[in-house]
C-alpha cells in the first residue's frame, strides 16, 4: 500500500489521495452545476439542501447545517436564494428567536420531483462503469478518510 507521493518528478502531489478526491469532487461538481444550469435555477449546493431537506425533514437551520455539513454561513446564503426563488419558507421560531424554523414549499417538493429523474440518471451514469463491490468499498474508504480527516495531530 502506498502511504506517501513517490517524490519522482513535479507531479508528485498527484499521488496525495486529497489531491485526487478534490479534483474528483471538483469534476464531479461542475457536472452537476452544467446539468442544472440547463434549468437554470439551482446550485449543486442548493440541489443538495432541498435533498437533505426532503429526505431529512429538519425542522431548525442548525439541524439542517448539522445534515447537510455546512457552516452556518454559507447555509444562510444558500436559504436566503431559495426562500427568494419561492422554494423555502423560513420564520422564526416563536420558543427561541435564535431558531430559523425552515421549510420546503410545495414549489420546493415541486422542484425536487422534476429534478429527481435527471440527477438519478446523472448518478447512475457516474457509476455505470463502477461494480457494486467497487462501489461499497468506495463508501467504506471515503468514510475512513472522512473520519481520518477529523485529525490533525498526525504523531500517533
Amino acid at each position: 500500500m502506498r502511504t506517501e507521493p513517490t517524490g519522482r518528478d513535479d507531479r508528485a502531489t498527484r499521488d496525495f489521495v486529497a489531491f485526487r478526491v478534490e479534483r474528483a469532487h471538483a469534476r464531479i461538481t461542475a457536472q452537476a452545476a452544467r446539468v442544472l444550469a440547463k434549468d437554470g435555477a439551482l446550485t449543486p449546493r442548493q440541489w443538495w439542501i432541498i435533498t437533505d431537506m426532503v429526505a431529512e425533514k429538519p425542522t431548525t437551520a442548525t439541524e439542517l447545517a448539522q445534515i447537510a455539513d455546512l457552516d452556518k454561513g454559507l447555509l444562510s446564503r444558500n436559504l436566503k436564494a431559495l426562500r427568494e426563488m419561492g422554494f423555502v419558507h423560513m420564520e422564526r421560531d416563536p420558543g427561541d428567536q435564535r431558531q430559523q424554523i425552515i421549510s420546503l414549499t410545495d414549489a420546493g417538493h415541486r422542484k425536487h420531483e422534476e429534478l429527481l429523474p435527471l440527477m438519478t440518471a446523472r448518478n447512475q451514469w457516474l457509476v455505470h462503469d463502477v461494480s457494486d463491490e467497487d462501489l461499497e468499498t468506495t463508501f467504506r474508504v471515503l468514510e475512513k478518510l472522512e473520519l481520518a480527516a477529523e485529525t490533525t495531530d498526525f504523531a500517533s
